[in-house]
């Protein structure tokens, strides 16, 4: 599974493949060891909203943006009924090292950059994001990545 970018030339590469392996995708790796990411244990009702739009922060100033996003309940801007939802992606953990299936089906899930991230960690990051089932990873800047078969 790699990450396509939607806005670059045509390459012939077919775009779209992903629907297939949403359910057995969760079965194909091993989950032990790793974690899931910043905010996401704290909203995981909400994260089972299918209408949730879900917001991946990284960045050095990645937390503050978060932190100014989610209120006492765990939501973000509106309150409990919020559909808006903010988890983190750290740039000092590796992003394949965290489990990303809890947002799985909330394509596409919306990538925020607060301050310089280094270009790897974001390929590495939008691959992980595809591989624990997202389909569809949406950048600030309107690059849209989706999941395609190799």
């Amino acid at each position: 599974m790699v990450a396509a970018n939607r806005n670059a030339p045509a390459g012939g590469t077919a775009r779209g493949a992903g629907d297939e392996h949403r359910g057995a995708l969760a079965n194909d790796y091993s989950t032990r060891g790793r974690r899931l990411p910043p905010y996401a244990k704290r909203q995981a009702a909400r994260l089972r909203d299918p209408n949730a739009t879900v917001w991946v922060v990284t960045g050095p100033a990645a937390w503050r943006w978060a932190h100014e996003r989610i209120n006492g309940n765990g939501y973000t801007w509106n309150g409990p009924e919020a559909t808006q939802l903010v988890v983190v992606a750290p740039v000092d953990n590796d992003p394949t090292a965290m489990d990303w299936r809890c947002i799985a089906g909330h394509d596409p899930v919306l990538l925020v950059r607060e301050g310089d991230v280094d270009g790897a960690f974001l390929r590495a990051l939008v691959e992980a994001l595809m591989r624990d089932g997202v389909r569809r990873v949406l950048g600030q800047d309107g690059t849209l990545f989706e999941a395609v078969r190799a």
